[in-house]
Order: C-alpha cells, then structure tokens, then sequence
C-alpha cells in the first residue's frame, strides 16, 4: 500500500516549485515597495507606533507598581467625580504626572472629544 506521500509526490514537488518561485516574486516586490517612498512612510509609522506602544507598556508597569506599593493612590474621576477610574498619561515621558479618568472620560479624552486641562482650569477658576 502506498502512502499519501508516495501518492502525491508529482503534485508536492510542483507546489515546491511554484511555491519557491512565488516567494522570490514576492520578495522582489517587497523589496521594491520598501525602497519606494510609500513604502518607506509606512515603514516609518510603523515602527513609531511599536516605539510608543512599548513605552507605554512600560508606563502601565510602573503605574501598577506604584499602586500595589501604595506610593500612587487611584482617585475619582477628574470630571465626574467616578470611583470606577482608569489612569491617563498626557504626556508619556512624564510616567507619573497623570490624571483619572473614568471610562467614558478617558475614550473620550482619547477621541479629543473633550480637553482635560481646560475643564479643570475652568472648575478652578469657578471655585
């Protein structure tokens, strides 16, 4: 009896090939959409964007660090006065200069839907 590979061993060695000589097309392409201008800008973005959001890993460690060791104390939310608060960094290279934020500030304050700072400067002015 012969085995499935003995069987098809005409059809594994033509996907072989075609599969060698599409993955050098594709590397040619991809080559040449790295040197193009396009390809360099995205290139670019993206490791920006692996950059920032290592850092700001970074940062979600320190904060939970701090927490668990007392030194940073959750507040309530800075517009609506929430216990239920998430911390938000305005700022990623000052780790602890942040502000709480209940859920639905902090999307918002992520969708620049609202401003922090000039709603706490006006709560100050009215106080």
């Amino acid at each position: 009896m012969k085995t499935w590979y003995e069987k098809h061993r005409k059809e594994k060695l033509e996907y072989q090939k075609n599969y060698q000589l599409n993955n050098r097309r594709y590397k040619k392409y991809q080559d040449n959409y790295r040197k193009s201008e396009h390809g360099k800008l995205i290139r670019h973005n993206a490791r920006k964007k692996y950059r920032d959001s290592k850092n700001g890993h970074i940062l979600h460690y320190q904060i939970d660090m701090l927490k668990r060791y007392g030194y940073l104390i959750m507040e309530n939310c800075a517009i609506c006065n929430n216990p239920k608060t998430e911390c938000h960094h305005p700022n990623n290279k000052l780790p602890l200069h942040v502000y709480w934020l209940c859920k639905k500030h902090h999307v918002e304050q992520h969708y620049k839907k609202i401003e922090i700072l000039s709603i706490l400067k006006e709560r100050e002015k009215n106080a």
